[in-house]
């Protein structure tokens, strides 16, 4: 969902722009979020481009990053988008579960081999890395939660390696 006042940037940029590819901060949002927490984890990437200098590579569900012809000066926005990844836990369930479906193809296409250890520790490792290191951890009982199905997810992309291979 993007800002009002990002809708208003936009809007004059579209006037005149000086840039060809531009970042949008973005603010990860939790179903019920209006607006974003304080510790809400953010993100920069380029969202806003001329298709002539930039695109997105063609495996958009793994590759999510806008990749910009070099030498392209890239320009930054002030305001955000609202991301809500997900509405609800059965949604985020769903999604997760066909996203890892997902992986597998990739994974296979870059002929990398798992070892078994990431079995034991994918899921503690995971949910630290989300519920401490991005701050979950301040985000109460639903920082909790979301922490736990990012874990999870990351979890079944190994699990479900094992069970191909």
């Amino acid at each position: 969902v993007m800002s009002p006042e990002l809708i208003d940037e936009i809007n004059k940029l579209k006037e005149k722009p000086q840039y060809n590819a531009y970042k949008v901060k973005i603010a990860d949002m939790f179903p019920r979020d209006k607006l974003p927490s304080r510790f809400a984890r953010r993100f920069n990437p380029v969202r806003l481009y001329n298709r002539r200098y930039a695109f997105m590579p063609p495996d958009k569900m793994n590759k999510d990053r806008v990749e910009v012809q070099k030498g392209e000066a890239i320009g930054q926005l002030k305001a955000e988008i609202y991301h809500y990844s997900f509405l609800s836990i059965s949604q985020a369930l769903d999604k997760y579960n066909r996203h890892s479906d997902e992986l597998q193809k990739t994974l296979d296409k870059s002929g990398k081999k798992l070892s078994p250890v990431r079995l034991w520790i994918e899921y503690p490792w995971q949910f630290c890395r989300y519920y401490f290191a991005h701050g979950y951890i301040f985000r109460g009982k639903d920082g909790l939660v979301y922490a736990s199905l990012l874990a999870w997810f990351r979890f079944l992309k190994v699990a479900k390696w094992f069970e191909r291979h």
